[in-house]
């Protein structure tokens, strides 16, 4: 950047020194015409020649060096930026996302960054250079003409109060503009996102009205800006003109009194058109500046912002010297969201499992057995003096979140997995290594390394190989956006499988199988199973049928409190039990499904004449057995990557009429 400001001040101060040579080509040229020594007059315009040439290399070597390096300074800073901002994303906690628009997140880290970057790139190296001019050729229109220098510097004071309100106004109007557009960006990344929910609704239209109103917003602050840039334009070479009318004819009165040389004229006359100039040419330089302050704060404030629970922090937390046991417990807990403060989530929770045994959590909707799991993982913190959360009889706030998270794995309702090949799904589940550091004695984490006999061994253990190993291209199977190739039952194994590859002290299970039909709820049952075996296991279910056998199972009611506690005897042994009740009502709806679907098979086998079909799947147990679900997506992979190596072949026409189509579509600005 030093070197970029030095180069472009030099080549700011270029222009006037091209000034003084043709001041003198027009003195030598007056005066050897006046005596006629054309061998004189010859010489020194040789001498003014190389003298121009030799300052053009000069110039043309500091303007490359100018761009040259505020553009690579510029490049550097927007990524080093993008990477800050990103990585204060990653640090922040739930409370945090939960007041944030995740859609207007990611248009900042696109649109705002960039107008940093253009604001400190060679926008400023452009700023520079005008005002090296600017300052150049006033001092020297001073040395050669005082007198002419201050009637053109009248006009001064008023080229620069228009280009301060300018600058002010366009800050204001690019935060606005960028805010919009923000908006407007989070409305279409959601809309197409759930683009399967508003096509179902038939809300394409709402959807569409709702992205034209906040265009509609940016639309006007672009033209409010639009009208302000003019305006200032016009004021600027309006004064610009009127001074150089002025500046001639004050010059031809300073040369008909012999005060000045018409050389000396021109001289002033370019160094302070050349300022005047660069006057002018800077304000798209300042509203770039001006652009970029606008964004800045929003960045800054984000990549400045302390979590509560950053886990990203090395340093923060301690490591335990001991291996995990998994005894967990919530003693006490009050919580409320941050964004709900008078909704009291679960008050007085205590709850407590031991080390390899289950504890399965049911109730009623809204009764917080997620907010519980959540606490678990600490992606929320109790206030306070609202409860302890506690890992081996320690509160775990005082541990290390990376190393906390790593001795637990969670799956979720809704498994989500990443536009990559399954082994690099099942990879991201990798733990942490502890580390002691042999001078200071501090304890360190550092990414575990997974092996491929890793990732195969925790796909067994979630029931996954056997369907994975069946895709075409085994575990290098890429996914899709969200895992779109596998069914919900084969995302969810992969996600187990994820959960499990670092080996963890702790299972979370979040209704893992609720939204799974019968056959892939087997699937994952044994799995699930698999995964529990000598690990700590808290399971929220839905399904009762799926926690029978868990050593705990605490009912949980409205107001977060606890109601019932005990194993699955204990409870259906309580007449008029809330669990007992939720048991029954599951068996009355199991038995009038089966009811249907016996009807349904009678009337098949009359109208087919047949019931060979009545008996199958009785009596079957899915042990990673291949489901009717599983070949169909082996054959939705096979037809993928035939379909994607067919495409790759083809030869993609190109529109020719691209630019004829973009003229017809801007018609009405034609007029």
């Amino acid at each position: 950047m030093i070197v970029g400001t030095v180069a472009a001040a030099g080549h700011g101060a270029m222009l006037p020194a091209f000034s003084i040579l043709f001041g003198d080509i027009i003195t030598s040229g007056g005066e050897g015409t006046q005596t006629g020594d054309a061998d004189r007059l010859l010489e020194e315009m040789e001498t003014l020649a190389i003298k121009l040439i030799i300052l053009s290399a000069v110039a043309a070597v500091l303007a490359f060096l100018q761009v040259f390096c505020w553009s690579l300074a510029a490049t550097r800073q927007g990524a080093r930026i993008r990477s800050l901002y990103v990585e204060s994303l990653f640090r922040q906690d739930a409370a945090w996302y939960d007041a944030q628009d995740s859609g207007e997140l990611t248009a900042r880290v696109a649109s705002d960054v960039d107008l940093m970057t253009l604001g400190m790139g060679p926008k400023v190296g452009y700023a520079v250079q005008y005002f090296s001019s600017f300052v150049t050729g006033l001092s020297i229109g001073f040395a050669y003409g005082w007198a002419l220098t201050l009637v053109i510097l009248a006009v001064v004071p008023i080229l620069a109060a228009g280009g301060a309100a300018y600058a002010k106004v366009m800050a204001d109007s690019t935060l606005a503009g960028q805010t919009a557009y923000a908006k407007a960006g989070c409305v279409a990344a959601e809309a197409l996102g759930l683009i399967r929910t508003v096509a179902a609704f038939g809300s394409e239209e709402h959807e569409a009205v709702r992205y034209e109103g906040h265009l509609r917003s940016a639309a006007a602050t672009g033209k409010r800006r639009a009208i302000l840039t003019g305006a200032a334009m016009a004021v600027t070479f309006f004064t610009l003109l009127d001074a150089y009318a002025l500046a001639f004819w004050v010059g031809n009165k300073l040369v008909r009194r012999g005060d000045m040389l018409p050389g000396e004229v021109m001289t002033v006359f370019f160094c302070i058109l050349i300022g005047a100039m660069g006057i002018g040419q800077v304000q798209p330089s300042i509203s770039s500046l001006n652009a970029a302050r606008g964004c800045a704060p929003r960045v800054f404030d984000i990549i400045d912002r302390v979590s509560a629970i950053d886990p990203l922090d090395e340093a923060g937390g301690e490591i335990p010297e001991t291996p995990v046991k998994g005894d967990l417990a919530l003693v006490d807990v009050d919580f409320t969201y941050p964004t709900r403060p008078d909704d009291l989530i679960l008050q007085q929770l205590s709850l407590s499992v031991s080390r390899g045994q289950t504890l399965a959590l049911v109730g009623t909707s809204g009764s917080g057995k997620s907010t519980a799991i959540q606490l678990l993982e600490r992606l929320y913190d109790p206030a306070a003096s609202s409860g302890t959360v506690l890992l081996d009889g320690v509160d775990v706030r005082t541990l290390n979140v990376r190393w906390l998270r790593s001795t637990i794995g969670y799956v979720f309702q809704m498994p989500t997995l990443f536009s990559l090949s399954i082994r690099d799904n099942i990879a991201l589940g990798a733990g942490v290594t502890v580390r002691v550091d042999p001078v200071s004695g501090r304890r360190t984490i550092d990414a575990a390394t997974v092996m491929e006999e890793d990732v195969i061994e925790a796909a067994k253990t979630a029931n996954a190989h056997g369907f994975i190993s069946r895709l075409p291209d085994g575990y290098d199977t890429m996914l899709g956006a969200r895992g779109a190739l596998l069914s919900g039952g084969q995302k969810q194994r992969v996600a187990l499988a994820r959960a499990l590859v670092r080996r963890p002290s702790i299972l979370l299970l979040d209704e893992a199988t609720s939204a799974l039909d019968s056959a892939s709820e087997r699937a994952v049952q044994v799995g699930l199973r698999r995964a529990a075996l000598g690990r700590t296991t808290v399971a929220i279910a839905h399904r009762l049928s799926t926690i029978c056998d868990a050593d705990v199972i605490a009912v949980m009611g409205e107001g977060g409190r606890v109601t019932e506690r005990g194993t699955h005897a204990q409870l259906m042994a309580l007449p008029g039990g809330t669990y007992r009740h939720l048991v029954e009502l599951q068996s009355v709806v199991k038995e009038t499904v089966a009811q249907r679907a016996a009807r349904k098979a009678t009337r098949a086998a009359a109208v087919d004449g047949s019931g060979d079909d009545a008996n199958y799947g009785s009596g079957s147990t899915v042990v990673d057995a291949p489901t009717d679900d599983d070949e169909a997506v082996a054959s939705a992979g096979a037809a993928a990557v035939s379909s994607s190596e067919d495409a790759s072949e083809a030869t993609q026409p190109v529109d020719k009429g691209v630019f004829f189509r973009a003229l017809r579509a801007n018609a009405r600005e034609w007029h």
